[in-house]
């Protein structure tokens, strides 16, 4: 993705306000799947929007052990994650604790694409991704005066402190509560839907003149029927590479209710062919109600990768929709995308109860308040900002070139 930076101007009325910048710090370690999705997938593809508005620090250390007597460290994946750790707290240092200015791109920027870049490294050695990384992100000589301070070890006074100071940063969040890696701290404090959503977390903290462009969400409702076979295509073809890589720039919202009728005090006409197949629409229905009224829209459960394996849960009812019952799907994928305590919630206070039919006939109301005729429309329909879109294959080029004109951006989303 090639970036076209835009800085944001206060207005006149605030021109003499100087903009208080957030302090945002990420707690991980090296060869982590967990910090490995945060980094590159929050960190580093929204750098070149938090530089202008966050101080970052990054600290790799994470779960590992330090025998403060024999002053030796101990990595739960062994010494080329110990290896990986020093060495980027030995990049932070250089470039984040003391930039190096008086070049185009900033010390800090350079220290998170080489984090980026070292989780993304498919090279088995951990010296050739390093050493790869290195050429690649950061300066002159860099690789090898850092390598040296790493054969140096215990004797490396610059390694030795860097570390420490590591050890000590990590220690100290750790007392406020540290129970995952990655773990962030937005203005000192833990603040763990800033390990959901980054990019939303940091755009709160920011007063209103001056939020970026990217702090407004492109909006995105999906009218569908979850057994209908034209939604599984497009779910599968088009929604789903869309909600991967953009989820981030969108607030995607989805209506499981299609051309059901939804006449009070009456049964729900669910569509189908014969009073079968509408009865497994109208449960398939009920129960994704039931679970994006639990996970998608309101409250503490909604984070940012509990939204993600939410869809994936919709998307696997999808995709396996002719192999078997509703009742074996929903059992099926469940198992695989929903906790099992979550779960029983949802099955015996949602599904099982006229809770459920009410939110579905409350998704239902939604679909009509914005579709008229809703029972002679062809789903799935999609809403963009506002606006229905006369074909939702079209659904991509449309967003994206919503994103290219809001934000500067400029990529080739045939890439997905």
């Amino acid at each position: 993705m090639t970036v076209a930076l835009q800085s944001k101007q206060p207005s006149c009325l605030h021109a003499g306000t100087p903009l208080k910048r957030v302090k945002l710090a990420v707690y991980y370690e090296a060869m982590n799947a967990d910090s490995a999705a945060y980094i590159v997938n929050q960190l580093a593809s929204n750098y070149h929007i938090l530089e202008d508005f966050a101080e970052v620090d990054l600290v790799p250390y994470g779960s590992t052990v330090h025998d403060a007597k024999a002053d030796t460290y101990k990595c739960s994946l062994g010494e080329a994650q110990c290896i990986s750790n020093k060495y980027q707290a030995l990049v932070i240092d250089a470039y984040i604790n003391k930039p190096k200015n008086g070049e185009p791109i900033n010390g800090p920027h350079r220290a998170v694409t080489f984090v980026s870049c070292m989780f993304q490294s498919t090279i088995g050695n951990i010296f050739g991704a390093l050493e790869k990384c290195s050429n690649s992100m950061l300066k002159g000589n860099d690789y090898k005066q850092f390598i040296e301070q790493l054969k140096q070890g215990s004797k490396s006074a610059t390694l030795k402190k860097v570390f420490a100071d590591m050890t000590a940063k990590t220690t100290k969040v750790a007392a406020k509560g540290l129970t995952r890696i990655p773990t962030v701290t937005i203005n000192g404090k833990i603040d763990y839907g800033a390990t959901d959503d980054l990019l939303g977390t940091v755009c709160s903290q920011l007063p209103a003149y001056a939020k970026p462009k990217a702090c407004t969400k492109t909006n995105v409702t999906v009218l569908y029927e979850p057994l209908d076979h034209r939604t599984r295509t497009f779910f599968l073809e088009t929604l789903k590479p869309v909600f991967r890589h953009l989820h981030g720039l969108i607030n995607l919202q989805l209506l499981p209710g299609g051309r059901t009728i939804n006449v009070q005090g009456s049964e729900l006409m669910c569509p189908g062919a014969d009073r079968t197949h509408r009865q497994n629409h109208c449960d398939a229905m009920k129960w994704q109600a039931c679970v994006l009224d639990h996970f998608w829209q309101y409250g503490d459960n909604y984070t940012d990768p509990v939204r993600r394996e939410i869809f994936d849960f919709i998307v696997c009812m999808l995709k396996n929709k002719e192999m078997k019952s509703v009742p074996t799907l929903v059992d099926s994928c469940s198992k695989e995308y929903i906790d099992d305590k979550a779960w029983a919630l949802i099955k015996n206070n949602c599904f099982s109860k006229p809770a459920g039919e009410a939110v579905l006939r409350g998704y239902l109301d939604e679909t009509k308040a914005l579709l008229a005729n809703v029972e002679h429309r062809d789903f799935p329909i999609v809403i963009v900002d506002g606006a229905e879109l006369a074909d939702h294959k079209t659904m991509r080029t449309h967003i994206c070139d919503l994103i290219v004109r809001r934000l500067g951006y400029s990529f080739d989303w045939t890439s997905f």
